[in-house]
């Protein structure tokens, strides 16, 4: 089965309201600066979904917490979810530029996908959803194939 046919099978088997953290990227702005970002799909409907770049909260440095014991009840009465490079992130994301910058789609092929995923520094130029690895996980649990 070619990655086209794999995530169209996919799409379709997520449920309505299901959300997939598709592919995390860590974005150096300058030397010692990064950012975590992470590309996820939400289903809206049978046949309609929405893309969206989204910045995981950040608790603290990772270096300000050495031992997880330090933070297994969370840091200010947030639960932290996972390391992200230097940082300790939350369950809570914000989409990255604003509430609107998200992509509805009903079409994999739709190019206004490779535009989004272009315009918010998600690989090179031209690159299709489909080109992307498939998360990995079993059905009502996904995690980004790279996290």
């Amino acid at each position: 089965m070619e990655l086209k046919e794999q995530w169209q099978h996919f799409l379709s088997n997520l449920q309505v309201g299901e959300e997939v953290e598709i592919e995390h990227l860590e974005f150096s702005h300058t030397p010692g600066n990064t950012s975590d970002r992470i590309l996820c799909l939400y289903k809206e409907s049978n046949d309609e979904y929405r893309l969206s770049v989204e910045v995981p909260e950040i608790l603290g440095l990772a270096e300000d917490y050495p031992n997880p014991e330090d933070y297994e009840d969370g840091i200010n009465g947030e639960y932290v979810r996972m390391q992200l490079g230097e940082y300790l992130v939350g369950h809570i994301k914000e989409v990255y530029g604003g509430d609107e910058n998200i992509c509805v789609f009903t079409d994999i092929s739709d190019p206004k996908i490779s535009e989004y995923l272009n315009k918010n520094g998600w690989g090179d130029p031209g690159l299709e959803l489909f080109e992307i690895n498939l998360p990995e996980g079993n059905w009502g649990y996904w995690r980004a194939w790279n996290l």
